[in-house]
């Protein structure tokens, strides 16, 4: 899926472009966990909107697109980073995607020597699937309900940094990410290969 930059429809005129009378003061954006991706480019659209609106604006530290969502539906920020699986599974209205960001891609990594080959290797495994309030989720329900699995069929971590070490994390974040890198960097975690990904994909 995609990475999305939404906003909310008042700030927006029909034609998508913006007039800075009818711009609020401060511009409020919901990015993501401090230090994590959707932080990074929340940071850079808010400097690129600071230099080129004039108008100050307020970054909101949140646990990922689901909660991002959340905020935007309830007016507390004017503009929002979500996952394309949020905009097309949610009941969404008031909102207008301003631009996609990047691809991202559902990450399925195994801890080594766990005799993990494929997805339905995970029944009964200790699996972190990303925060409640995150897209990760949302789309790794959807991952396991195509290879036939559901929630309860895992022990869910919620933690990533639990001990002991989980069997394997499943998350959705663009290629090259650095919490992906982490996990691989010391040989703990490998990625599994998913044959059927484009079959998924395009589920």
């Amino acid at each position: 899926g995609a990475l999305l930059l939404l906003s909310w429809l008042l700030v927006l005129l029909p034609s998508s472009v913006w007039f800075k009378n009818r711009m609020p003061g401060t511009i409020r954006i919901a990015g993501g966990t401090s230090g994590g991706e959707y932080s990074l480019v929340a940071n850079t659209i808010a400097d690129a909107l600071e230099k080129s609106s004039g108008r100050s604006t307020e970054l909101l530290i949140s646990h990922g697109s689901s909660e991002n969502l959340e905020h935007l539906g309830s007016g507390k920020v004017h503009m929002a980073l979500l996952q394309a699986d949020m905009v097309e599974n949610e009941d969404v209205k008031d909102v207008a995607v301003v631009a996609p960001l990047y691809y991202e891609a559902v990450h399925v990594l195994t801890r080594t020597g766990e005799l993990i080959s494929e997805l339905k290797d995970l029944k009964k495994r200790r699996v972190y699937i990303g925060h409640k309030k995150a897209g990760s989720r949302a789309t790794a329900m959807r991952l396991l309900n195509y290879s036939g699995l559901s929630f309860s069929d895992l022990q869910i971590v919620e933690d990533l940094a639990a001990e002991p070490p989980v069997d394997a994390v499943i998350l959705v974040t663009r290629v090259g990410a650095s919490e992906i890198i982490t996990l691989m960097s010391n040989g703990a975690y490998r990625l599994m290969e998913f044959s059927q990904a484009w079959e998924f994909a395009l589920n």
